[in-house]
C-alpha cells in the first residue's frame, strides 16, 4: 500500500508539551513506537458501527525492534465536535477489530460522547491487537499491548494536541471494553500512559490482569471482587450492591483466544486451562505471568493525575439467551488490577461499580444493566455515559497541567 511520508514518532515533541511528568517508580515505562499514516481513505460505513461522519483513516503501526511485535494496521475515524471539551479514544472487546462489538455498546457510546462535545476516535486492527507475530502464533500480550500504547499516544500528539492548545481544560481520555481495557490498562502500566491519560473508562475489564491467574491448572480458587471491610476496599463504590463477590478468575468464553494469543495451542500442559490432569508447568505459569498487567516487575501503578472508573458486572441477567446468569473471568481479573491501588496518592480518583443484571457475562454497558444506586435513574449504559462525559469528578478533562 503506497504511503505518504507522515511518519511520526509517538514520543513527538509535542507530546512533551503536554507537560508530562517524569516517573518517580523505581521501573521506567517500557517505550512505544511509531504510526505511519497511508495515503489511501479507507471506507468507515456506518452499518459497521462508525459514527456519521467520521475523518476515517488508515496507518500502520510499529513498536521499537528491541519489542518484536510485528507491526500492526489499524483503522481510525474521528469526528470532533466544534468546541470540543477533549479527546476520547475507544477500544472494544477481543481482538478489537471492529469499531463496535456487543456487548459494548460503542457505536452508541461514541455517538454520546461526540453529542456531550468531545473529540471520538474509533478503532479497528486489521487483525487481533493481542497476538504479537500478527499472524497467529501469538507470544506475549504484554509486548503487543505496544500497539494500542502507541496508537494512544500518536492521538494524543496529533488529534488532541491541537485541542489542548486551544482548550487547557480539555481531558486526553479511554474508554475500553473487556480486552480493550486490557489495552488501556497495558497503556498505563507498562508503556506510561499515565503521564498523559486524564481519565480511563474500563468496562468488564481488564481481564489480562493476571493471565497466569486465568490460564494456570489446577485452578487457583474464587477471588473477592471489592474486598468487604472494615477498610473497605479503596476505590470500591460505596452504594455497590452487592457489596462485594466471589468469582473464579479462570478463563472460560475467552480460552481459545488466549491460547492463540500466548502461542499455547498444544493441547500439552504449556497450554492455558490445558484440561489435563496434571495441570499446567511451573514453565508455562511463569510465562503467563510475565505478559501480564501485574506481572510484579514491568507494570506501574502510581497514576497521580489519572482518574478510573471501572463498570464491573457482579451478576448476570438469568434469562437473556446468552449466558443465561453464568458470570466469566472478567470481574475477578479486573480485581487484581484494581487492588494495585490503595489510596489516593496513587491515583487521581478510582471508582469500582458493581452492576447486576448483565447482559451477558460482560454487558455492564448495556440498557437493561443496573448500576449502583448513586446513578439512580440511570441505566448502565448511560452511566458509563454520565461518568466519562458529565459526571463533575470522573468525566473527562485536563487532570495533567501545563
Amino acid at each position: 500500500m503506497k504511503r505518504s511520508m507522515f511518519l511520526i514518532c509517538a514520543s513527538a515533541i509535542f507530546l512533551s508539551m503536554l507537560v508530562l511528568p517524569t516517573t518517580t517508580s523505581a521501573q521506567s515505562p517500557l517505550p512505544t513506537g511509531t504510526v505511519t499514516v497511508d495515503s489511501s481513505t479507507p471506507s468507515c460505513p456506518t452499518s459497521d458501527g462508525w459514527l456519521s461522519g467520521v475523518t476515517c483513516k488508515h496507518a500502520t503501526v510499529s513498536c521499537p525492534e528491541s519489542n518484536g511485535s510485528a507491526s500492526l494496521g489499524i483503522t481510525y475515524g474521528y469526528k470532533t465536535p466544534s468546541s470540543p471539551k477533549g479527546t476520547i479514544v475507544i477500544f472494544t472487546h477481543s481482538g478489537g477489530t471492529t469499531p463496535d462489538a456487543f456487548p459494548g455498546s460503542e457505536a452508541t457510546i461514541a455517538g454520546a460522547y461526540y453529542n456531550s462535545n468531545y473529540q471520538v476516535v474509533q478503532t479497528a486492527w486489521d487483525s487481533d491487537w493481542e497476538d504479537e507475530s500478527s499472524v497467529g502464533s501469538g507470544g506475549s500480550i504484554g509486548l503487543a499491548a505496544c500497539r494500542p500504547a502507541t496508537f494512544l499516544a500518536f492521538v494524543a500528539t496529533n488529534l488532541f494536541g491541537p485541542i489542548y492548545q486551544s482548550n487547557t481544560s480539555a481531558g486526553m481520555c479511554v474508554h475500553g471494553t473487556s480486552a480493550g481495557a486490557s489495552a488501556a490498562a497495558y497503556a498505563l502500566a507498562w508503556y506510561g500512559a499515565y503521564q498523559y491519560i486524564d481519565k480511563a473508562t474500563m468496562v468488564s475489564g481488564p481481564p489480562m490482569a493476571d493471565i497466569e491467574e486465568g490460564c494456570i491448572e489446577p485452578i487457583d480458587p474464587n477471588v473477592q471482587v471489592c474486598v468487604p471491610g472494615p477498610p473497605y476496599q479503596f476505590g470500591c463504590n460505596v452504594n455497590n450492591s452487592p457489596a462485594s463477590w466471589s468469582q473464579a478468575p479462570k478463563y472460560t468464553d475467552a480460552t481459545m483466544s488466549m491460547r492463540a494469543w500466548t502461542g499455547d495451542s498444544t493441547g500439552d500442559r504449556g497450554t492455558c486451562r490445558t484440561g489435563m490432569p496434571a495441570g499446567t508447568t511451573s514453565t508455562a505459569n511463569a510465562a503467563w505471568k510475565a505478559m501480564s498487567i501485574v506481572d510484579g516487575t514491568i507494570g506501574i501503578f502510581t497514576y497521580k493525575n489519572t482518574n478510573i472508573t471501572a463498570w464491573l458486572c457482579a451478576n448476570v441477567n438469568s434469562a437473556d439467551g446468552l449466558d443465561d446468569g453464568v458470570m466469566n473471568d472478567s470481574s475477578p481479573e479486573a480485581q487484581l488490577f484494581f487492588h494495585s491501588f490503595t489510596s489516593l496518592s496513587q491515583i487521581s480518583g478510582l471508582t469500582v461499580n458493581a452492576v447486576t443484571n448483565c447482559d451477558g457475562d460482560e454487558g455492564a454497558a448495556n440498557i437493561i444493566a443496573v448500576p449502583p444506586s448513586n446513578y439512580s435513574p440511570l441505566n448502565g449504559l448511560q452511566a458509563v455515559e454520565f461518568d466519562m462525559a458529565q459526571d463533575p469528578t470522573n468525566a473527562c478533562f485536563a487532570r495533567h497541567k501545563q
